[in-house]
């Protein structure tokens, strides 16, 4: 019996090199990594040879790169950049056209929920996105459910967790805090973590392939939940390092609070919008009111910066508040204390997953103890070097 072919898009990426590993081992399938350039194999180790280089940006490429694959993983991830989230969509489209795949599964996340994931403002069948990433996200999904709908091709909508293992979002987050001395678990570790490890997630994908359940939306979460206590004492346990401190939860209600807040969750208490709109008309005059710093602020990127200095002056700021702003808007923001660690639980049915979780922790830990060495051990061999 021949074997099916998986093409695996994004197989050279931090989740699908675990994914392509995984099926390698299997007797059943082919994975097939594409990727967009050669650089990219050395991630595949023994499996490079497997891979296609190339993007998918119509129905032509999709055929030449997959249309001999039975199955497509979709894990193509594009970030908030918004050529990469243009160019992803067009790919989602390319795929659906093709005839020859009988299984597609897309891996979307749930960031379409909106964050911080807050339960009054989650729905499981009409999410709504607060990112353009979570936006990009459920356009996908509605473009494969749409075409694929009233066809006889079975597809699997996968609304991603916050993944943990070696290299993983959840693992470095961890990572930079545990080495923060003053970093302290929100609510003492308490919540809910809506997070999977990247070993269950593959082995959710193989439960699809092998024992396909029926076509539509599924969460990917270990069940039962991990709160973050454990996913953080799981790391500390592995590097040998201690429990990460814990925030009281007088201190952190309060930042949740200014969390939601922030985010259009919750609205201010009625004394302090009196509060402030008071402040802000007796201190604004009219040239630095909310309109024109409105229309300063949507334009500035195309303003010279001699000019923008000149009008940012009007609104009470120098020279170098204007160039240290510049900055601070190519820079990467990284809160102190993330808002996934005061979410709620998401809503909705969850992948089933098929593999023991007691192995799979063992496993991860060995992995993540690894990683870690790697991280904080790492020394240039120089001993090659003539002096």
């Amino acid at each position: 019996m021949d074997k099916v072919k998986v093409a695996i898009i994004g197989g050279a990426g931090r989740i699908g090199t675990y994914l392509v590993r995984r099926l390698s081992s299997e007797n059943t399938y082919v994975p097939v990594p594409i990727i967009r350039d050669k650089m990219a194999e050395r991630f595949l180790g023994d499996d490079r040879k497997l891979a296609r280089i190339g993007s998918i940006i119509d129905s032509d490429s999709a055929s030449r790169l997959i249309g001999d694959c039975e199955v497509v993983i979709n894990l193509a991830f594009s970030g908030s950049n918004p050529n990469a989230i243009d160019n992803n969509i067009e790919l989602v489209k390319a795929i659906t056209t093709l005839r020859t795949v009988n299984v597609i599964v897309n891996v979307s996340t749930i960031s379409v929920y909106g964050e911080p994931f807050t339960t009054h403002h989650m729905n499981f069948e009409k999410p709504k996105p607060n990112s353009q990433y979570g936006e990009s996200k459920l356009t996908m999904e509605r473009i494969v459910s749409d075409a694929l709908n009233n066809t006889s091709s079975r597809y699997f909508l996968i609304r991603l967790g916050a993944v943990y293992g070696p290299s993983q979002t959840v693992s470095t987050m961890v990572f930079g805090n545990v080495m923060s001395p003053s970093f302290k678990l929100p609510f003492a570790g308490d919540m809910p973590s809506n997070a999977v490890s990247v070993e269950s997630f593959v082995e959710g994908v193989i439960s699809i392939l092998n024992d396909p359940p029926p076509n539509g939306v599924y969460n990917c979460v270990e069940e039962p939940q991990k709160t973050w206590r454990e996913i953080y004492d799981l790391h500390t346990s592995a590097w040998k390092l201690p429990r990460v401190g814990s925030m009281s939860y007088e201190s952190s209600y309060l930042l949740r609070k200014e969390i939601r807040i922030a985010s259009g969750f919750e609205s201010l208490p009625m004394q302090l919008k009196l509060k402030h709109s008071v402040r802000y008309m007796t201190h604004n005059p009219f040239i630095n009111n909310q309109v024109s710093k409105g229309i300063y602020l949507k334009y500035r990127s195309h303003i010279p910066i001699n000019i923008d200095k000149r009008i940012a002056r009007s609104f009470g700021k120098n020279s170098s508040d204007v160039i240290n702003e510049r900055i601070a808007e190519s820079t990467l923001d990284t809160p102190e204390i993330p808002s996934l660690l005061f979410s709620d639980p998401v809503p909705g049915r969850n992948l089933p997953f098929d593999s023991s979780p007691c192995v799979l922790n063992k496993n991860i830990s060995a992995d993540l103890w690894e990683w870690f060495r790697d991280q904080t051990e790492f020394r240039w061999d120089t001993s090659s070097l003539k002096t």
